[in-house]
């Protein structure tokens, strides 16, 4: 079974461990005195990513991104920071490449 491997995390990587007595798994962290609570591993591994795909004399390579302006309001509300996360995929002289980019795209630095 494949579901649940070799996911994107973002924009969280585990548990925050903040004090609380609830065991619902979720990760809470706290900025600029707001509580935000999101699933374990954070979220961007169950929103819709957009792509694209190439092959030309070099090699091949597929890239994906989410913008944060294209969130559904529930994931907005976890994680309200403006955003890019992207990730290239390239295969080249034989090899497998990988590269992941996040870049902040509003006035607020990113907490993470």
């Amino acid at each position: 079974e494949w579901s649940g491997r070799a996911q994107h995390l973002f924009p969280a990587v585990g548990r925050t461990y903040i004090d609380d007595t609830e065991a619902d798994g979720a990760s809470r962290f706290i900025r600029e005195g707001t509580q935000f609570s999101m699933p374990l591993h954070g979220f961007i591994k169950d929103v819709a990513w957009s792509g694209s795909a190439a092959v030309d004399a070099t090699g091949a390579r597929i890239q994906c991104s989410v913008e944060s302006s294209s969130l559904p309001p529930a994931f907005k509300a976890m994680f309200p920071f403006a955003f890019k996360i992207s990730a290239e995929y390239s295969i080249q002289d034989g090899g497998l490449q990988f590269v992941a980019k996040v870049t902040a795209t509003g006035e607020k630095v990113l907490p993470f």
